[in-house]
């Protein structure tokens, strides 16, 4: 019996230095030996999250200089074509035509009739008549891109014969002008140079489209400014002229 007891008390004894050993050693719910703490996981996504961004910004930057490369590469392929279209005088397949003749029905008509045979396009045309003068005027501009003879020389020289075969049959003044065909224009000019010069310098940079073989002035004050540019200089006195000279003289 005393021995029963002691066993008793001694299995008692053993149980509870079990249990609190287990209650001091610390518990790892969730997480073994050797796993990531939660802040290390954090650092490692946000450091993949940062690397992921560096990659997408290569990428990109990389993307705009082929990009940029390409852009290079097709200017200076298209130069030599643009070049060679500014030194031919290449431009818009376009003219206007200005017609004078005696009002009579049918002007209008035979006009558009007349350019939509040679297969032109009319963009814009204005016509203004003076029944108590008995005049018709029109304006008409056109694109003749898809001339029937082409584009070119033979396109203009069968389009001025059909204005033509039109003109005689109206007793018809007329005049063509065409958008690729630079004008010739003669500066006429006196002492004062603050004109010449504008007119010049948007010559010069293409403002204004045409060809100035020539200035034309009754003093020789602004010699110096036609060989600036390159341009002759022409000194008409009228000094000179007798006192009995026309005003066309």
């Amino acid at each position: 019996m005393f021995e029963e007891q002691n066993q008793h008390v001694s299995n008692l004894i053993l149980l509870s230095s079990s249990s609190s050993s287990s209650l001091a050693r610390p518990q790892r719910s969730g997480v073994g030996f050797g796993s990531p703490s939660p802040s290390s996981s954090r650092r490692r996504d946000a450091a993949r999250v940062f690397a992921g961004h560096r990659r997408n910004r290569a990428a990109a930057v990389g993307s705009k200089e082929r990009q940029e490369r390409k852009a290079a590469s097709l200017g200076a392929q298209q130069q030599p074509k643009l070049d060679k279209l500014v030194a031919y005088g290449d431009g818009p397949k376009e003219a206007t035509l200005l017609i004078d003749c005696p009002d009579a029905k049918g002007v209008v008509a035979a006009s558009a009739s007349m350019l939509y045979g040679q297969g032109c396009n009319i963009l814009e045309t204005d016509q203004h008549a003076q029944p108590d003068a008995g005049l018709f005027f029109q304006r008409v501009h056109f694109d003749y891109t898809e001339c029937y003879l082409g584009s070119g020389e033979a396109a203009m020289t069968g389009l001025e014969a059909a204005i033509e075969s039109v003109a005689s049959r109206f007793d018809m003044k007329w005049s063509i002008s065409y958008a690729n065909k630079l004008k010739r224009m003669a500066v006429l000019v006196s002492k004062f140079d603050h004109c010449l010069y504008d007119i010049l310098l948007r010559q010069k940079s293409g403002e204004l489209r045409c060809d100035i073989p020539l200035i034309i002035s009754n003093h020789d004050t602004l010699s110096h400014v036609g060989e600036q540019f390159g341009i002759p200089f022409h000194h008409l006195p009228m000094a000179d002229l007798p006192p009995e000279a026309t005003a066309e003289e």
